[in-house]
């Protein structure tokens, strides 16, 4: 697809970020058109921080280590969430831009549906987004791909995964809810209610499929009881570190020295019993530096340790 923005994002994405969001879905499903009004990216491991401060054609919203909001030329919104993290098993390129695989794409959309629903999100929204879910639906691949439950679980685990990083910071509504079984009836009746306007009634089971997953669901209470509990967090990196200072609002947080980084990561005694398709994330922090972590990996290490 040729397009104007075309260049700006090939030159985004070189940076090891990756496109997401509703420009990736016309590029992904080209028989559909979906309407966008923003372009949004995430990260693909060792990222570069882009630096849009001396360029006359973007104009900054809001900037920090973890998000980039612009406009770009005055009327067309970018996001890049660098703290989200996609590993590279769910990435293609489609004429140098580096984008998400449609598998991926469908069940960000479901979780978004989701969120939107428990956040009482107004009606337009809510519809939009269905609407988006049905046409991807339509999609050959995808309807191959939701028959198989297992796959479509293990994403369904890897997206939350991805996720929780930016929830560490902006918990999602999801996070909110005591139990989601129980409020797991309302969800169906409103995802019903849309089903019911559409001839895609097969969403709801790929939506029950997710939802009544026992290990999502635990998956789900372990991201919970993790961002419920960020001083321990914190006090465990001071259990190691006598001079360094953990710097919450950075990615990379140093050690006093190798060995005390080493001895933190060993300190974890992982269990992947049930999500070892999860340790696909191991693979995508950059572990160059001798004496300092990503805080995704400090993230990820803490949410699969052995209790």
């Amino acid at each position: 697809m040729k397009n104007i923005y075309n260049d700006f994002i090939r030159n985004i994405t070189d940076n090891n970020l990756v496109l997401t969001g509703s420009y990736s879905y016309n590029m992904n499903f080209k028989k559909n058109k979906f309407k966008f009004n923003d372009i949004d990216f995430i990260s693909l491991g060792n990222h570069k921080f882009i630096d849009f401060s001396k360029d006359p054609n973007i104009e900054m919203v809001f900037n920090d280590n973890f998000v980039t909001k612009a406009i770009l030329k005055d009327y067309l919104n970018f996001e890049i969430i660098y703290m989200s993290l996609i590993p590279k098993k769910y990435v293609k390129e489609i004429d140098g831009i580096k984008l998400v695989k449609k598998n991926w794409t469908f069940i960000s959309k479901i979780i978004q549906l989701i969120c939107l629903i428990l956040d009482n999100t107004r009606e337009e929204k809510i519809n939009k987004v269905f609407n988006d879910l049905s046409l991807m639906y339509n999609d050959h691949y995808i309807k191959l791909f939701s028959l198989n439950k297992r796959k479509l679980i293990q994403i369904a685990d890897i997206v939350l995964i991805s996720s929780s990083f930016f929830w560490f910071y902006k918990p999602s509504s999801l996070l909110m809810v005591d139990n989601i079984g129980t409020e797991w009836f309302n969800i169906k009746k409103k995802v019903t209610e849309l089903v019911s306007n559409s001839n895609n009634k097969r969403i709801i089971k790929i939506i029950e499929t997710i939802f009544n997953n026992t290990k999502w669901i635990d998956l789900l209470d372990k991201i919970k009881v993790f961002i419920n509990n960020r001083e321990a967090f914190i006090e465990k990196y001071y259990l190691f570190n006598e001079n360094m200072f953990l710097k919450i609002d950075e990615f990379k947080q140093d050690f006093d020295n190798y060995e005390q980084l080493e001895k933190y990561i060993s300190s974890f005694k992982l269990n992947f019993d049930k999500y070892k398709h999860c340790k696909i994330f191991l693979d995508t922090f950059d572990d160059k530096s001798e004496s300092s972590i990503d805080i995704r990996k400090m993230m990820f290490l803490t949410l699969f340790a052995a209790k």
